[in-house]
């Protein structure tokens, strides 16, 4: 495609020209869609987000779209959409070590250095011999912990030469009491880094109350609505577990987890006429409870005993 050469060219109003011939010949064209929304990123945002959301209708699981999406949003220092674009990306195309790259600037940059470096011990794991992950995991750390990556990296990584490879740039002593592997949050998988990273962008929307990312970040971890209600309680985030558990009673009223959940919630929140109704169910007994279930119910009991 044309419109590619002229952007690497550092070319972008020709580029983008040649992107709307291509439009008017084949106005379903994807790819040109994307990277007119690229282009437009840097400069009309709005016709930026029309273009991406045309691809995203036309292609929702093009690889294309969500790199462009991902890197866009981190031109923005959008870091919540740069943290979605980006982990859908690996989701899509996880054997891409360039996408992995991706989420981890998407999280270094909003602040999230753990789940970068246990990203990037992930890829690692993946990928020992690759000089570039070595290189991304040292721009993670510093002092003493950057230079013994740089010296491990060194033992992994050769050149066609069988020499020491340049990720190693600095010959300095490295403490021998050092030992930044053991001490990382190393990732069995890119999947499970993948769900770390997502489980933080769940409490982040929960703490923000910002519904809609909560919606996205649930549905990446497969949460239920019951499972959803325990991870906001767990983390205090009250109103959001009641809605969620009261669901997922109304739904399957013979499940005394959802059930104690939503109880101790609306209890917490003073909701009368629903605790009024849930506590007009006949129990069984013995109850079948989750042990974080079943304290928070024995909190809420102790909370109704005068000191």
């Amino acid at each position: 495609m044309r419109g590619r050469v002229l952007e690497l060219d550092e070319k972008p109003l020709l580029a983008a020209a040649e992107y709307e011939k291509v439009i008017a010949f084949d106005p379903a064209a994807t790819e040109a869609h994307v990277r007119l929304g690229a282009i437009h990123c840097r400069m009309t945002v709005d016709r930026s987000n029309r273009e991406f959301d045309f691809a995203f209708r036309r292609s929702p699981n093009s690889v294309v779209l969500w790199q462009a999406r991902a890197r866009c949003a981190l031109d923005r220092s959008d870091f919540p959409s740069a943290l979605l674009a980006s982990t859908r990306l690996l989701e899509l195309a996880p054997n891409d070590s360039e996408n992995s790259f991706l989420l981890i600037d998407s999280l270094e940059r909003a602040g999230r250095i753990g789940h970068a470096r246990t990203l990037c011990w992930a890829l690692i794991a993946r990928m020992p011999n690759d000089s570039g992950a070595w290189h991304r995991l040292s721009t993670l750390y510093a002092g003493s912990e950057r230079t013994a990556i740089l010296r491990e990296a060194a033992s992994h990584v050769r050149g066609p030469d069988g020499t020491a490879s340049r990720v190693r740039v600095e010959r300095v002593p490295v403490p021998s009491a050092t030992s930044t592997r053991e001490a990382a949050p190393v990732a069995n998988s890119l999947s499970e880094a993948m769900r770390l990273s997502t489980e933080s962008e769940l409490v982040a929307a929960l703490t923000e109350a910002d519904d809609t990312a909560v919606d996205h970040a649930a549905r990446r971890l497969h949460l239920t609505s019951l499972r959803l209600a325990m991870f906001a309680y767990a983390r205090g985030a009250i109103a959001f577990a009641h809605t969620e558990s009261l669901r997922a009673y109304r739904v399957a009223p013979d499940n005394d987890n959802a059930w104690a959940i939503a109880l101790v919630t609306a209890e917490l929140l003073g909701k009368r006429a629903v605790l009024e109704e849930l506590l007009g169910r006949r129990l069984p007994t013995p109850m079948q409870l989750e042990a974080e279930v079943a304290n928070a119910l024995k909190d809420m009991t102790a909370r109704q005993v005068p000191q």
